[in-house]
C-alpha cells in the first residue's frame, strides 16, 4: 500500500494528484508538438476540475499559469500565453476576515442571531410574540436544510433559548410549522434552483456560441 506521505507532494493540491501525473507523463514525450496537444487536453481537464466563472478575463492564462507551476516550470511547450517566472506571485492572497465572535450554531448562521437579538430588546408584546415565533419557525426551516431527515420541536425550543440566553420562550400555544411541509417546501425550492441553473448555463453556452 502506498501512503501519501511516500508520493511526492502536490504542487497544487486543488487540482489533485491524477492531472500532476498526467503532466509529468506528458514531459517524456519526444517532440514539442505531441507535448503542447497533450497540455492543451490537460488545461480542458483543469478546467472540469477548477471552479469559478469561466469567462472571466485572463481565466484560461491563469489554468496554464498553474500547468507550469505544477510541472515545476520544466515542460517545453507552446503556450498561448508566456510562461510566468518561478519567483512570480500567481495564487492571490488569503483574504483576513474579521469574526466579531464564533457562531454557536452554523447551520442558524450570523443573522439568525442578530434576529434572536433584536427580539431580546424589544418590549413584550404582540409583535414580540409574534417575531419570536416566526425566529422558531426560520430555525426549524434551516435546521431542516442542513439535517434534511427530521427534528423534535424540542430541540427547537431548547436552542432558542441558548440563543438569547434564555430570555425568549414561545407561547403555549405556540404550534411549530410542520416538518413535512418544511421538508417538501426545501424539495421544490432545490429543484427550482437546479432547473434555473441549468437554464441559465444553456442560454450562456448559447449566447458565447452566438
Amino acid at each position: 500500500m502506498e501512503y501519501n506521505t511516500q508520493r511526492e507532494p502536490l504542487l497544487l493540491s486543488e487540482y489533485g494528484r491524477s492531472v500532476q501525473k498526467m503532466i509529468d507523463f506528458i514531459k517524456t514525450f519526444p517532440d514539442k508538438t505531441s507535448r503542447t496537444k497533450a497540455a492543451n487536453a490537460i488545461v480542458q481537464a483543469m478546467m472540469t476540475v477548477q471552479s469559478g466563472p469561466r469567462d472571466m478575463i485572463d481565466y484560461k492564462r491563469k489554468l496554464w499559469d498553474h500547468l507550469h507551476v505544477i510541472s515545476n516550470f520544466s515542460l517545453d511547450v507552446e503556450s498561448p500565453y508566456p510562461m510566468p517566472k518561478p519567483d512570480e506571485k500567481i495564487t492571490p492572497e488569503w483574504l483576513s476576515y474579521s469574526i466579531p465572535h464564533e457562531v454557536r450554531f452554523r447551520f442558524y448562521g450570523r443573522y439568525t442571531e442578530k434576529m434572536v437579538k433584536k427580539a431580546v430588546e424589544m418590549e413584550d408584546g404582540p409583535k414580540k410574540t409574534e417575531l419570536v415565533g416566526l425566529i422558531a419557525n426560520t430555525m426549524k426551516k434551516l435546521y431542516l436544510t442542513w439535517n434534511k431527515d427530521s427534528v423534535k420541536d424540542e430541540l427547537i425550543v431548547e436552542q432558542l433559548s441558548v440563543l438569547s440566553d434564555g430570555k425568549l420562550t414561545l407561547e403555549p400555544d405556540f404550534v411549530f410549522q410542520d416538518t413535512t411541509e418544511i421538508i417538501r417546501s426545501n424539495k421544490v425550492v432545490t429543484k427550482t434552483w437546479s432547473q434555473n441553473n441549468k437554464k441559465n448555463r444553456k442560454n450562456n453556452k448559447y449566447r458565447k456560441k452566438n
